[in-house]
């Protein structure tokens, strides 16, 4: 049985014309097959479609006032917003047939129809809107401005399209997603065009910034014979801009006006072509590509590569289902008292980060919560959910504690100050592969999961970790993973200033980030370097403060001179969330030698940035990378050299785990984090 009955109000959707707006509508569709009961509602008919009611258009929906409740919603209207509803042809009866369908929830494309603007003013809550904005001109209008913030939700089909609406419209109060439009594979054939993407008059333009005439390039995968010296079609931008991703699932190179906007905004994103800002950069764009066809070759596959990883089907479908799913579920959690529990709120620290994630969304779904924090607060993100004292803080509904250590305030997982309990498990270093026995405690505490009502981890390995160790029953387990903000981390071009500060020039950059903890055997990854051509240097960026860390670098120090491989590894300290970004842009190589590892964000983050990685086959790391990289025999630093040369020697490998981590970054998403979180909350207050 179908989980969901949805209406799609589309008006003029004939998908036999083959146009580019019914393409990307019927791509869209495609997203809800097999999991949804789909009706469509259009003013176009005679084609064949599962279930399709067709109307005619009449005469003008303000003349005949289909619906009583959009009549008494156009008291907000202006005079020119007046004239557009009554000028434009309507369909009172599809207007009708809607309003007495009991659909969960009403798709509705695209937002500048008139049918779609009465036809959400049905059941505002229930519709969700899909918004195509090539057409800037209503940005501006009040009508914007008070209907958005009456829907049920936004589905974007880019984050170019997130941040032009941003920037006009009031959209904080409207829960958001970017999906995308799943793209089927393309067919082959002869090497494909360069593509323009151009206004009709580009000599009146001027331009709007400052580009660049060529995109930059990653390490990629050369391809076989000469690019064909002449360019394909013109358009002036397409619906959901299909044709600009039509064009890179060919393998084709775009050439893109930069007044158009959201194609400007994806090429940047993708590096899948050349945004020019008026006929001269046209022109030279065209001569690069015909007197370095390479160059078009790069930029076609760097193209193709964004479409395949970030629009993959069954990733899309997942990802809309939940969000749908998500709003059935987040009524349920507005009512929803909750406080959080945890040992610290720091910067660039990962359970801290999860923590300001969690309130985030928190936040966006009315929910009314507080935080406990036994120490240290240096972030002040969430400060007036912030509880003092240290004893109860009254009832709730559900109490959640972090447990990445021991802390007294865990103690709580026993009490009942609330209804439901929640022990969030983060992971423990065993005792074993530390120097003291400062973190026995600690492990001997994870038991206390067996006292809470739920068990929240996030990766496999965690989960059989505390069923085979600790007795904790599976059916209490909920499994989920942590977030990488995707629009921080994505891949980019080297940055010289750093790449200059560590004389990263010429050189094969093998990166580690994290603590210099015992357990991440650094000293693994600098043996390997004796083993690794003499271009290869190792960066290792973390925390040197903590004297156990300093004293596990001084050892890793000493091992390099030994080797003689001093010049060849480097230690940057403690560095900025955002200097950390440029790093990853440095890298040809993401390293681990961990031997206990819950999750490893790092390793996320270098996949979302295009980096392949290289890691130790312990704990959760070769889930977590699977086909991003290449496992070694954990403490064997031969074994890491070898696997590392196979990237750096293969370039048909290090292409496969580059795409491969892509494509895998999305499944890490806060888009996805927040399907989970919410899906986690509704099954603990549901059962």
């Amino acid at each position: 049985m179908k989980d969901l009955s949805i209406g799609f109000v589309a008006p003029d959707f004939d998908p036999r014309s083959g146009g580019p707006k019914q393409r990307a509508l019927s791509a869209f569709l495609s997203l809800l097959e097999g999991w949804a009961e789909v009706t469509i509602y259009t003013t176009a008919s005679g084609f064949r479609w599962p279930k399709v009611r067709s109307f005619p258009v009449e005469s003008s929906i303000a003349e005949t006032g289909a619906s009583t409740k959009a009549q008494s919603s156009r008291s907000y209207l202006s005079e020119e917003e007046r004239l557009w509803l009554k000028r434009s042809p309507g369909s009172p009866r599809l207007l009708e047939q809607l309003s007495k369908a009991t659909h969960r929830f009403i798709l509705l494309c695209p937002w500048q129809s008139p049918i779609v603007f009465e036809a959400s003013l049905i059941r505002p809550q229930d519709s969700i809107l899909i918004p195509d904005l090539r057409d800037e001109r209503f940005l501006e209008t009040s009508r914007l401005r008070d209907w958005l913030p009456q829907l049920g939700g936004l589905l974007f089909t880019s984050r170019a399209e997130l941040r032009l609406a941003q920037r006009h419209c009031s959209i904080e109060r409207v829960p958001l997603r970017v999906l995308g439009l799943p793209m089927g594979r393309s067919r082959g054939g002869s090497a494909p065009r360069p593509h323009i993407f151009s206004l009709e008059d580009t000599s009146a333009s001027k331009p709007r910034d400052s580009t660049s005439d060529a995109a930059a390039t990653r390490k990629t995968v050369p391809g076989e014979g000469d690019f064909p010296h002449s360019c394909s079609w013109s358009t002036k931008g397409s619906p959901f801009q299909i044709e600009l991703l039509e064009c890179w699932e060919e393998g084709a190179p775009a050439l893109v006006d930069t007044r158009l906007e959201l194609e400007r905004e994806l090429t940047f994103e993708s590096d899948g072509g050349i945004v020019f800002a008026n006929p001269a950069g046209l022109e030279r764009a065209q001569r690069l590509i015909d007197e370095q066809p390479e160059v078009g070759r790069t930029l076609g596959r760097q193209g193709q590569a964004y479409v395949r990883t970030r629009l993959d089907s069954s990733t899309l479908r997942k990802r809309c289902r939940g969000f749908l799913l998500g709003l059935q579920r987040k009524k349920m959690v507005e009512s929803l008292k909750l406080i959080l529990y945890s040992p610290a709120f720091l910067k660039h620290d990962a359970v801290s980060n999860y923590l300001a994630d969690k309130c985030s969304l928190l936040n966006s779904w009315n929910s009314t919560f507080g935080i406990r924090i036994q120490d240290h607060i240096e972030r002040k993100d969430f400060s007036r959910h912030l509880l003092d004292g240290p004893e109860g803080s009254g009832e709730c509904d559900l109490a959640i504690f972090d447990y990445p250590g021991y802390y007294p305030l865990i103690e709580g997982v026993r009490g009942r100050t609330s209804r439901l309990t929640a022990f969030d498990f983060h992971g423990v270093t065993p005792s074993s592969l530390w120097p003291d026995d400062s973190l026995r405690k600690s492990e001997v505490e994870i038991r206390l999961a067996r006292e809470a009502d739920w068990v929240l981890v996030h990766s496999r390995f965690l989960e059989q970790e505390l069923i085979d160790g600790y007795g904790v029953s599976a059916d209490r387990i909920i499994r989920f993973p942590y977030a990488v903000d995707l629009e921080a981390f994505r891949p980019s071009s080297r940055d010289e200033t750093l790449s200059e500060l560590y004389g990263l020039e010429g050189r094969s950059v093998l990166l580690y980030v994290g603590r210099m903890a015992p357990n991440k055997r650094i000293d693994v990854l600098v043996r390997g370097m004796a083993h690794l051509p003499e271009d290869c240097l190792l960066l290792l960026v973390g925390n040197l403060n903590f004297p156990l860390y300093a004293r596990e670098a001084e050892n890793a120090k000493r091992i390099a001179e030994e080797l003689e491989v001093s010049d060849r590894v480097a230690f940057t300290g403690s560095v900025s969330d955002e200097e950390l970004r440029r790093l990853y842009s440095c890298a040809d190589v993401m390293v681990s030698a961990s031997l206990h590892e819950g999750f490893g964000i790092p390793l996320i983050e270098s996949m979302a940035c295009g980096v392949p990685i290289v890691g130790s086959s312990s704990a959760a790391i070769p889930e977590v990378i699977d086909q991003a990289g290449r496992c070694f025999v954990p403490k064997d630093s031969e074994d890491f050299a070898r696997q590392v040369g196979v990237l750096l020697e293969d370039d048909s490998a290090y292409f496969r785990c580059q795409q491969a981590g892509l494509a895998q970054a999305q499944q890490y998403s806060l888009e996805a984090l927040h399907d989970n979180f919410l899906s986690a909350l509704a099954r603990m207050l549901e059962e």
